[in-house]
Formats: C-alpha cells, sequence, structure tokens
C-alpha cells in the first residue's frame, strides 16, 4: 500500500483552509511508486471565499425582504377593498415558485462553504516514471456511430500510461458486427506496435433477465476481466463520446495509491462542440456544478461520480456488491454506497475529458430526463438519506444533509411547473368587478398593479377622487 506520511510542502497545501499559492513542486514516494504534485489551484469559491458567501446570504436576505413587502402590500390592498384578490396571490405564488430551486442549490454551496472542510482543495499529481498499477479501462457503447467509438478508443491507444500496465475493453452492447471487425483489427495494429492489449466484448442476456443497460454492461466487465490473468487492481471507465487527456490516468492514480481508503476518483467532464451562445447551456450547467457543487462538496468528502473518466479501485467496488444494478443513476448510486462503507469519493478538478454534447433539443431533452431519473433512482434507494434508514447507516451528517439538499434541488422544479401553470390564470381577462378594483390611496400617490407584472409601480400623480383601478 501506498505511505501516505505526505512531505510538508503537500501538508500544508491539502489542510489549508484558505486558498494556498500556486506555485512549487512536491515528490512523494510509495512502496512502489513515485508521485509528482502540485499545490492546489483554488476552486471559484475559494478564490473569494468571503466575498462568495457574503453575496449569497445578500442576495437571498434582500430577495425575502422584498417578498416580505409584496405580501404586506398585497394584504393591505385586500384590507382596504375587503375581497380576496387572487391574481396578486397567483404572482406572489409564481415568484416564489421560480425562486426555489435557486434557493435550494444557494443553500448547498452555503452549507458546504461554512462547514469546517474535511480537507481543502485537492493538490494536483502526477505518477512518474514507468512503475505503475495495472488498470482495466472500459468502453461501453450501444448503437453509437463507429467513427465516435474508434476515436475515443485511439484516444485511449495514445495513453500516456507504461502499455504493459493497462488493457483496453470495447462494451458493444449492440452488438454491432461492423464495429467488432473495426476494433479488432485496431487491435491487431496496436499489438504489433508493441502497444497495450484492446479487446472487443459483447456480452449475452440471459432471456427474461434484465440488461441494467449501461450498468450492467460493465458490471459484466467487472466480472469478466477479473478472471483475464491476475485481475487489474483499478478499473476506470469513460462515455463513448468523452476524448481522454493522454495524461489522464497517470493524473488519476495518485489520488487513489496515496489514500488506501480512496475508492473512486472521478475528474468533470467538458464538450467541445458547444455552438456560440451555448443556447442549450449544456456546458453553462456543467460548469455551475463542475467548478462551485463538486469543489464544495468534495470538502465535505460528499462528491459525486461524474459518470464518464472515473476510475476506481476494485476492491472497493466488489466490497459494496458492484456496480449498482440500475436502469439509471448507477454512477450517482455507487458513489453514495462507497461513501456508506466507509471509503471516499475524490472529485478532481482537472479538465482531463473532452465530449460531445447534444446537437439537438430533443437529444438535449432525452439527457437531461435521463439525468432526472438517475438522481430519483438514487434517493429512493436511499431513502431520501433520513436518518433510521439503514441503507446509509454509515454516512457522515454532512453527507446526509448533502444529500437532502440535493433531493429539494431535484424536485424543486415541480413548484416551477405548477408556477408556470398557475402564472397565465392571472392574465385571463375579466371584468373589473370581479376581482375587486378599487382602493383608497393618498391624493398624491396611486398604484397602478398590472396583472402578470412582478412588483408594483409608484407613480407621483395629482388625483382629486383619490380611486384607481387595476388594469386588466
Amino acid at each position: 500500500m501506498a505511505n501516505t506520511n505526505l512531505s510538508m510542502d503537500l501538508s500544508e497545501a491539502s489542510s489549508s483552509s484558505g486558498p494556498p499559492a500556486v506555485s512549487g513542486t512536491f515528490e512523494q514516494k510509495s512502496e512502489e511508486y513515485k508521485v509528482r504534485g502540485w499545490p492546489p489551484t483554488p476552486s471559484l469559491p475559494e478564490q473569494q471565499p468571503r466575498t462568495f458567501r457574503v453575496s449569497l446570504v445578500v442576495s437571498w436576505s434582500l430577495w425575502l425582504a422584498y417578498t416580505f413587502f409584496e405580501i404586506v402590500l398585497i394584504r393591505r390592498v385586500e384590507k382596504r377593498n375587503d375581497k380576496f384578490i387572487w391574481r396578486l396571490w397567483a404572482i406572489a405564488f409564481a415568484e416564489m415558485a421560480f425562486a426555489l430551486p435557486q434557493f435550494f442549490f444557494s443553500m448547498n454551496t452555503l452549507y458546504a462553504s461554512v462547514q469546517p472542510a474535511a480537507h481543502g482543495d485537492r493538490p494536483e499529481y502526477e505518477l512518474q516514471e514507468d512503475a505503475a498499477p495495472s488498470i482495466d479501462v472500459f468502453l461501453p457503447t450501444c448503437g453509437e456511430p463507429i467513427d465516435i467509438v474508434m476515436d475515443t478508443v485511439l484516444a485511449i491507444r495514445h495513453l500516456d500510461y507504461p502499455s504493459s500496465q493497462y488493457r483496453a475493453f470495447v462494451l458493444d452492447d449492440g452488438h454491432n458486427e461492423e464495429l467488432r471487425k473495426e476494433v479488432e483489427k485496431f487491435a491487431s495494429e496496436t499489438g504489433r506496435q508493441s502497444g497495450p492489449n484492446i479487446h472487443y466484448l459483447a456480452r449475452k442476456v440471459p432471456a427474461g433477465q434484465k440488461s441494467y443497460y449501461k450498468s450492467g454492461n460493465l458490471q459484466f466487465a467487472i466480472d469478466h476481466t477479473a478472471s483475464l490473468g491476475d485481475g487489474s487492481e483499478f478499473v476506470a471507465s469513460l462515455d463513448t463520446d468523452m476524448i481522454p487527456e493522454k495524461s489522464w490516468l497517470r493524473r488519476l492514480v495518485p489520488h487513489l495509491i496515496l489514500n488506501p481508503r480512496a475508492g473512486l476518483a472521478c475528474p468533470p467532464q467538458r464538450y467541445y462542440n458547444v455552438p456560440p451562445g451555448d443556447p442549450f447551456g449544456s456546458q453553462a450547467e456543467l460548469d455551475v456544478l463542475f467548478q462551485i457543487y463538486e469543489p464544495l462538496d468534495d470538502r465535505l468528502d460528499a462528491a459525486m461520480c461524474t459518470g464518464s473518466g472515473w476510475l476506481a479501485r476494485r476492491e472497493a467496488l466488489k466490497s459494496v456488491g458492484g456496480l449498482p444494478q440500475v436502469d439509471a443513476g448507477d454512477d450517482f448510486m455507487c458513489s453514495s454506497a462507497l461513501s456508506n462503507a466507509g471509503w471516499k469519493v475524490v472529485f478532481v478538478g482537472e479538465q482531463l475529458q473532452t465530449g460531445l454534447a447534444p446537437e439537438s433539443l430533443q437529444a438535449h431533452l432525452k439527457q437531461r430526463a435521463y439525468w432526472v431519473d438517475s438522481a430519483i433512482w438514487v434517493h429512493r434507494h436511499f431513502d431520501f438519506y433520513v436518518p433510521w434508514s439503514d441503507k446509509c447507516t454509515k454516512m457522515s451528517i454532512d453527507q446526509r444533509i448533502v444529500g437532502w439538499l440535493q433531493v429539494l434541488r431535484e424536485y424543486s422544479p415541480l413548484a416551477t411547473v405548477v408556477a408556470l401553470l398557475v402564472l397565465p390564470l392571472s392574465l385571463l381577462p375579466s371584468s373589473v368587478d370581479d376581482i375587486g378594483t378599487f382602493f383608497t390611496c393618498d391624493e398624491r400617490t396611486s398604484y397602478t398593479v398590472m396583472s402578470g407584472v412582478h412588483r408594483f409601480m409608484p407613480l407621483v400623480a395629482s388625483v382629486p377622487s383619490s380611486q384607481v383601478a387595476f388594469t386588466k
């Protein structure tokens, strides 16, 4: 096992609560491997931690003050009319519902930023020389275009990692004969050039047995490769369209060999085909997740697997019964299972893979629907992280609270849907007298309350009659 007694530079960099200076290098030798490291590059929240926290508190304090003023004003208007003005309440409800998802996102970031951290931002590492642990790299596919699959295979072939220490497996659930021929041809050429072993695998799912899609395909490969030779110490996986950097494995491996309780390490994802302006918000959404939420959650040892580009200790997966066999959400569920078993899930905030974003609205909606399904599967499986559940008994309180906040984040858009249904009702035509239209105000001031608008507009005017009507 690796020696975890780190040098002074590394210890100070990893335990510091504030952002350390990004300079200098250090070297760490374990019993078998040599690792080079750099102090961490501060994540966005750690670059200006005080400003980050204060801005959250101030912005939401102002929002709560505005909402309180709005409710008080509506009540005063109703009192003067002695009628229930439902249009104004519909607008106020819609405002609060639209803000709810962002409120829970902010609570997640605020909680993670103020809690005592288990560690600071993680140092950057790189495995040195040719001594390296063995790794099986999996590329699950099912019907993707062959050229996309082979681009990723080519990138795996040229990884900067000792070729004798890793094997690559294309896991074809689509049973594409043409893909099989392409992989075998490429493997033959690679073998003649003393490259890594590359294999094509296609499982057969017995009749009447569920396939569990990607998680079933990966678990088949994990079981199958365990009996090939001595079996690898680590396993890794890439999505079909994700091209890894040459240093992908060298950058992830040290996080596992330097910490014997680290069960899985994962990097963020980035797209290389996002059109100008990012109309679907594909990269923008990932940037928020991987530059803010994951680094903050990782400080509390509550990071989640990012789904592609991960590296896992085979022993850790075996200790939790392998990858969870579910139709969606196996990556998130695996993270929670490892955390509950006492393993650490490590978020490595380095750009080590780049892939394809959905290129159509239909593909975008399909991806988002899959993500929502994944989150629901995970939260239900772990009983929504409630204290009395026997499925998360070993999770820390921080991990549970982050889990609860994730549940609220995933389900809060339901309030947005309701708001989108309610808000148009306030714009329906109606006679003025039906909704209680008149109220008395100061002779120098009047308020025109506009249906569908989210605030009252003070107008200074001379109104001798002191009666003002709501506009339709």
